[in-house]
């Protein structure tokens, strides 16, 4: 077993960091080479359907370009939701579980492995995402509603969606984990990764943020850049900037879903004392099981 594997205990925020470090740097390649198997194909996609569709506006009013445009990104959005989100989400979970349980695996062998649970999944982040949307966002538009009457309750409506939205938002971080190690699905897997927080939802809450923050100002921050210092190629180096910052996304997913799934084994280990052995049994376990959504 690795010297990873061997200290494995409850972690602190801190313990996971630097564990899910030590996983990307001495997974590197393998994990980058997973999140560009299907997130590079995306990625040129994406760039192809803007250039060659959104020029077509010319002659169009500001209406319906930006109906036109609105489309295209629709499009463009609902095909990450659907394939490649979740594809890339199972496929890094299972990547990750096997190196931190110290198993190699390969980046096609990560992918055949999540072929029979990639509904499952995709299934239970659709289900989650109008759980996690819907209320917050209805609150929301009634606050808006009120305050347009010129009632004040309207800002307190508003601060109740938002809040909604975010405790939501943490109780089910790790619906990938459950669908993909413990062949959950649906409402249950919901429940499990709710299950999981409870009692732990401001360490969930602080790595959740504090991981968005860095990822956010890191490819913020190198896309300004670029664009500030190729500012005299003017639209190309706004693409340029675009296309650094995809990089620096991709680069940038391994360590994070790392994080979110030693985070997910932490709250095993302190809620159920589940130890390696256990662990490593529950992903022997047959992929070609039925799932209930």
């Amino acid at each position: 077993m690795s010297e990873l594997s061997k200290t494995l205990h409850p972690m602190t925020v801190g313990d996971i960091l630097d564990r899910s470090i030590q996983l990307y740097r001495s997974n590197f390649l393998k994990f980058v080479g997973i999140v560009l198997l299907v997130k590079g194909p995306y990625l040129i996609l994406e760039e192809a359907l803007t250039g060659l569709l959104v020029p077509r506006t010319a002659g169009m009013d500001a209406a319906q370009t930006m109906i036109y445009e609105a489309s295209v990104v629709g499009i463009i959005r609902l095909v990450e939701l659907l394939l490649v989100g979740p594809v890339l989400i199972a496929a890094m979970t299972m990547a990750i579980s096997d190196r931190f349980l110290d198993r190699d695996i390969g980046v096609t062998e990560a992918y055949r492995k999540i072929l029979k649970r990639f509904f499952p999944l995709l299934g239970t982040i659709l289900l989650a995402g109008i759980i996690i949307s819907v209320p917050p966002l209805a609150c929301v538009f009634l606050g808006l509603s009120m305050l347009a009457t010129g009632s004040q309750l309207g800002i307190i409506l508003i601060m109740f969606g938002i809040i909604l939205a975010g405790v939501l938002w943490i109780w089910y971080a790790f619906i990938p984990q459950t669908v993909v190690i413990e062949s959950e699905g649906g409402i249950s897997a919901m429940k499990r990764s709710k299950y999981l927080v409870k009692g732990y939802f401001l360490k969930a809450f602080v790595l959740i943020i504090l991981i968005f923050i860095a990822i956010s100002l890191v490819t913020g921050v190198t896309s300004y850049g670029i664009q500030k210092a190729l500012l005299i190629l003017g639209q190309y180096g706004t693409h340029l900037a675009k296309g650094a910052s995809n990089v620096v996304s991709v680069l940038l997913e391994p360590f994070r879903m790392a994080a979110m799934t030693l985070l997910y084994y932490d709250f095993r280990i302190r809620k159920e004392g589940f130890d390696l052995e256990i662990m490593a049994e529950e992903l022997e376990a047959d992929i070609d099981d039925g799932y209930v959504i």
